[in-house]
């Protein structure tokens, strides 16, 4: 739901850019290449990753995933970047960047 939000927000943005005669419709392929970056680079990994550590059967490896998201959260510098990136927000940053 984060990445739909982002990318209507994304979409409208380049619309009203294009509807206005402020860019022409190349704002609209630059548009589907950011989608496309953050539908690769964080969506269909993170839902790789959440459906992998929920099917784990493994309790030694669940326990690790455990301690990890428990590091994560005591740590300012690893909670940050963990939420950083499950927000969307590196993601989005990167995506920005593109031309």
């Amino acid at each position: 739901m984060n990445s739909g939000i982002h990318d209507a927000v994304n979409l409208a943005a380049n619309l009203l850019r294009v509807l206005n005669g402020e860019e022409d419709e190349g704002a609209l392929e630059r548009y589907v290449r950011q989608r496309r970056h953050v539908r690769w680079s964080t969506s269909r990994t993170a839902t790789i990753a959440n459906k992998k550590n929920m099917e784990q059967r493994d309790p030694h490896t669940r326990q690790q995933y455990r301690e990890e998201m428990k590091r994560a959260g005591e740590d300012p510098v690893l909670a940050k970047k963990f939420l950083m990136r499950t927000s969307l927000i590196e993601c989005l940053r990167d995506a920005g960047r593109i031309e």
